[in-house]
């Protein structure tokens, strides 16, 4: 791939929700310059390797940040995410549902906290994660 190819290509990011009830599991990011929605409340997950899927980068970031494994993903849909503060990127988003028998750890980030949908305004949130999770139909 030539130098220009690489600097033209998007990052490919994988994100779970994992859902408790009405609430979904976010992590707090970090404040350094050099993070992606630094300082926001965030869906866990990250960036997909190059020799990876999208869904094996989810569970292996996911797992990397909260020492919690999942199981089964469900896609939800893949966005194109146009930022302001940092580059456009591609999300690929899923969910799966939380067991308490698992515990959950702040391996990366500030710290995680499950979040009703209904408090989502008392959190920095990027505005693009509110809009999917609230078009997302669950069970509970």
């Amino acid at each position: 791939m030539s130098i220009e190819n690489k600097m033209n290509k998007l990052d490919e990011i994988s994100a779970v929700c994992l859902i408790n009830r009405n609430s979904y599991l976010f992590q707090l990011r970090d404040t350094n310059i050099e993070v992606r929605s630094r300082g926001k409340w965030v869906l866990p997950g990250g960036k997909k390797n190059q020799m990876e899927t999208s869904k094996e980068a989810a569970i292996r970031e996911f797992y990397e940040e909260t020492n919690y494994k999942l199981r089964i993903i469900i896609p939800i849909g893949r966005y194109f995410i146009k930022e302001y503060f940092y580059k456009s990127f591609y999300l690929s988003l899923f969910y799966s549902y939380f067991n308490s028998n698992q515990k959950i750890y702040c391996k990366e980030g500030q710290r995680l906290k499950f979040v009703n949908k209904n408090n989502f305004n008392l959190y920095k949130i990027d505005p693009f994660i509110k809009k999917i999770i609230k078009g997302i139909k669950v069970e509970i």
